[in-house]
């Protein structure tokens, strides 16, 4: 559930400092490079993959343009053609 928190981004730094508290205080700093390496890893990767998402479909949107084009062409190719 914590490693969830982190990556949706909703309340993480809450989470973290309630972390700290807990530990021993020669953790502190392991725990705190862990969390916020942690937390950029998986930011990178959720952008990467939202990213790659919308990439993905803006393209097969432009093929379907393209597709829709040819075909209006021939239509009025035909209709020109009689």
């Amino acid at each position: 559930m914590a490693m969830f928190q982190i990556i949706t981004q909703e309340g993480w730094t809450d989470f973290v400092v309630e972390v700290l508290r807990m530990i021993d205080d020669n953790l502190v700093p392991f725990v705190a490079i862990y969390f916020v390496a942690y937390h950029l890893f998986v930011t990178l990767i959720v952008l990467s993959l939202f990213v790659a998402v919308i990439l993905d479909n803006l393209e097969m949107d432009e093929e379907l343009k393209k597709v829709k084009q040819l075909k209006a062409r021939e239509a009025v190719r035909r209709c020109v053609a009689f």
